[in-house]
């Protein structure tokens, strides 16, 4: 299952990113470094339940983010606030996750939570810990920029909290 999931996140990352913000990526096997200071970046999570339960999450440097922003919207930057682009980050964990999902598994049912912002200190910690039964991936950008998505995976069958049927 993790192998399936790693390259459904792989295709969903990139479908989407390539898709909706017009940022093509590629992935790297080892780490790509994020800035060293987590003021320079942001991090969502977003938990799943289904045929494989866990949760997703996403973190962006800031500038790429606003780039993001920009592309997504149509809007110059001048006119993107600081909770636009954190809907935004929010909206890239929501369509990552439930696109390498349904992917899975075209007839099983999966729920998605509402993605929550972290706080950085608490997202540093999280890409601290080691992968368990998940994995890491690192993205990066034509332009050399970078971002990671860290999967977590838990049994099946954990309550997922404020969830959408997918």
């Amino acid at each position: 299952m993790k192998r399936a999931l790693k390259q459904a996140m792989k295709s969903s990352i990139s479908n989407v990113l390539e898709t909706m913000f017009f940022m093509p990526v590629t992935f790297e096997e080892e780490g790509i470094a994020l800035p060293p200071e987590p003021a320079d970046w942001a991090a969502c999570s977003i938990a799943f339940t289904g045929r494989v339960s866990g949760s997703l999450l996403v973190v962006i440097p800031a500038p790429l983010l606003s780039a993001l922003t920009e592309n997504f919207s149509g809007q110059a930057a001048e006119q993107i606030d600081e909770a636009f682009r954190e809907q935004t980050l929010a909206e890239i964990a929501n369509m990552v996750a439930g696109n390498a999902l349904s992917s899975l598994d075209e007839l099983s049912d999966f729920h998605l939570g509402i993605p929550g912002l972290l706080e950085r200190e608490e997202a540093a910690a999280l890409l601290s810990r080691g992968e368990g039964s998940g994995f890491r991936l690192h993205a990066g950008t034509e332009e050399g920029d970078a971002m990671t998505f860290k999967v977590v995976m838990e049994p099946s069958g954990d309550p997922c909290h404020d969830t959408v049927k997918g």
